[in-house]
């Protein structure tokens, strides 16, 4: 799967960016001189306490008053009364009093907005399905943070996302509720693609505090989430499925089982780097770019975010051998460590390298493991190949090992430029694929039957954890049993039935089966197969255990992935078919 992001305007959510962004008041309430002919009118308008004063509605009875309140319908509290009263029983009572263009949720008896400036957009968004979940009978709100344009509101993670909560409201109209019947979802999707702590903290209340989600799905980075619950979410009690990976801070944070993600650890993908790099260097000998013993190896990582590339970086440094030694014993003749500000850690980061491909220069090394993200693609390789003619002429150009922040990333073609041919001197570690590729192709399938703007450019997506997570939330849900309100501590119960037992796949064709499976008995668990595979999670860090595989770069800057294999038990790899020599680099 890729870490890159595509934004691509869908025109069937049109309705929803015009009416529910740019919608007016004047859109819900008629503000005209001839709105009433009789208080009565008013009354049924607006409730108790309207009276009508020369056509219009206003509050209080007393005519020639300033009619102001008429714009926010909510009827005023008796004389007699001390301690406000509840605005509403359901979601139902908001939409009927407030109406849809600003939506409000029924919380606690106050009607909330659902959206906020940071949290703009509502799901399952196509033809305003959301709506209509809303004002079905114990509608359950759930939170999501993903890249969120302000122009257009759509990205391929709220495609992922929306495509999973729509397969939910249309199979089975939501999952089970205490009552015997269904209860709907409505998914609201906060902007979390690098927010500010201010930003972060203001979505957060929003959808902790003030809407009370007892759970999410998230894109965001590690330091962004480890935030986002220690300020909010550890005391809201929520549930947090992110997409993305975990690293050594976010597996260790005390959560009572509220944290998971879709994605493993750094240790377990940095694994696969040691044993490449022998067949990089073996490669290497074979060509006789490179004398025996001889080899110098650079590893480039960042100091701060993302943080899984420092501790992939770290990793591997200990696991590394070649000359016969330990990395840190060719240190510093032939193995140097070389630090790079990332654009996760800064977003100018890819606008001057000239630092680090000095030292690289000065350096010179066979390898260079690139622990880094799109700045090494737009910057530096561009910029090192362009001077080691002049600067290194004796010795042949470098072997790139890139991050899994490479794999189909927009910036590779980039990278290639000046000579395509480097894609002959590259390979990359990134999360493997689920070893039977059935699930993950219907997926792409139904993605491209209800997003037809897509078809023809799916093959490349391979962001199946945006997909896999949602349906872990959801069915977590479903798994949490009969609550009358549901909590993050229902969905972390929820979750541990997912892990083991029968085995049942995301997507449409066997949720009716799940939720029948799970309501048939409370002790029943399954093995929840998504488009990644089996739920391999330790239930102990809420974390995947896979590990990673190698891809390759093709002269036209695909990448091709899953080339190669790493079985973990083994410690060895499995070549692909086709193999990497076929479709990437000859003789590898």
């Amino acid at each position: 799967m890729s870490l890159t992001l595509f934004g691509t305007q869908v025109h069937r959510w049109s309705r929803l960016v015009a009416v529910g962004v740019l919608g007016g008041c004047s859109q819900l309430y008629d503000l005209s001189p001839d709105q009433c002919g009789a208080s009565a009118d008013c009354i049924g308008m607006f409730g108790a306490g309207f009276v009508c004063d020369d056509g219009l509605c206003v509050a209080g009875g007393a005519p020639g008053t300033k009619p102001t309140t008429n714009r926010d319908p909510k009827p005023p509290l008796p004389a007699s009364s001390t301690t406000p009263l509840d605005e509403c029983g359901t979601h139902v009572d908001c939409i009927e009093r407030l109406g849809d263009v600003d939506p409000h949720a029924c919380v606690a008896g106050e009607c909330v907005p659902l959206r906020s400036e940071d949290c703009p957009l509502l799901l399952p968004a196509v033809h305003d399905a959301w709506l209509e979940n809303l004002t079905t009978s114990d509608a359950v709100l759930l939170g999501a943070y993903s890249p969120v344009p302000r122009t257009t509101l759509v990205s391929d993670i709220t495609r992922f996302y929306d495509l999973a909560v729509s397969e939910l409201t249309t199979v089975v109209q939501g999952f089970p509720n205490a009552n015997g019947g269904r209860r709907q979802v409505v998914m609201v999707v906060c902007d979390g693609e690098t927010p500010s702590r201010e930003a972060l903290r203001r979505s957060a209340n929003h959808l902790m505090r003030e809407l009370r989600v007892p759970g999410l799905v998230s894109s965001l980075q590690s330091a962004d989430l480890q935030y986002l619950f220690e300020e909010v979410g550890a005391d809201q009690g929520v549930f947090v499925m992110s997409a993305l990976d975990a690293d050594s801070t976010i597996a260790e944070i005390v959560d009572d089982g509220l944290i998971w993600t879709m994605l493993t650890g750094a240790k377990q993908v940095a694994a696969a780097v040691a044993p490449l790099i022998e067949r990089v260097v073996n490669h290497l000998e074979r060509q006789q770019r490179v004398e025996p013993g001889k080899l110098r190896v650079a590893l480039v990582a960042p100091t701060g975010e993302p943080r899984l590339l420092g501790e992939m970086a770290a990793a591997i440094r200990d696991d590394l051998v070649f000359n016969g030694q330990a990395a840190l014993d060719n240190y510093p003749e032939t193995f140097r460590l070389i630090d790079i500000d990332t654009v996760y850690g800064d977003p100018q980061a890819a606008e001057d390298q000239s630092g680090v491909v000095a030292q690289l220069l000065d350096f010179a090394p066979h390898v260079v493991i690139a622990m880094a993200a799109n700045e090494f693609l737009s910057d530096v390789i561009p910029l090192l190949e362009s001077r080691w003619q002049s600067d290194v002429s004796a010795q042949a150009r470098p072997f790139y090992v890139l991050s899994p922040y490479h794999l189909d990333n927009v910036e590779l073609p980039r990278a290639l430029e000046s000579d395509s041919t480097i894609s002959q001197r590259m390979v990359g570690v990134a999360y493997a694929s689920a070893d039977d590729q059935r699930v993950y192709r219907d997926y792409l399938l139904r993605l491209e039957q209800a997003y037809p703007e897509l078809v023809g450019q799916t093959s490349h997506l391979r962001q199946e954890n945006f997909y896999d997570a949602p349906y872990y939330l959801l069915y977590a849900a479903a798994a949490a049993g009969d609550v009358a309100v549901l909590r993050g501590e229902d969905l972390a119960r929820g979750m541990s039935r997912l892990m083991a037992g029968p085995s049942y796949e995301v997507g449409r064709d066997d949720m009716v089966d799940v939720f029948a499976f799970l309501q048939s008995a409370p002790e029943n668990t399954l093995t929840l197969r998504g488009t990644l595979g089996p739920a391999n999670f330790d239930a102990t860090t809420g974390e995947r255990a896979d590990v990673g595989s190698v891809f390759c770069v093709t002269a036209g800057g695909q990448t091709i992935a899953d080339v190669i294999r790493y079985d973990a038990q083994i410690g060895s790899f499995e070549d692909a078919v086709p193999s990497i020599s076929q479709v990437c680099i000859e003789g590898f």
